[in-house]
């Protein structure tokens, strides 16, 4: 018998981006992704996941 083997597939992160923005909207950025229990860029990167899906 064969057995199927499941492929994880992870998100390599091998690029990196440099924007500017606010001291206030990096201050408000910050307070979301603590208070959603992710970093920075997990939350970005989650924003931008959920905005490609529109």
């Amino acid at each position: 018998m064969s057995q199927k083997v499941k492929i994880e597939r992870r998100f390599v992160k091998t690029e990196r981006m440099f924007f500017r923005i606010s001291p206030e909207l990096k201050q408000q950025m910050m307070e979301q992704s603590d208070i959603q229990g992710k970093s920075v860029s997990e939350y970005i990167r989650d924003l931008v996941k959920e905005d490609i899906k529109k």
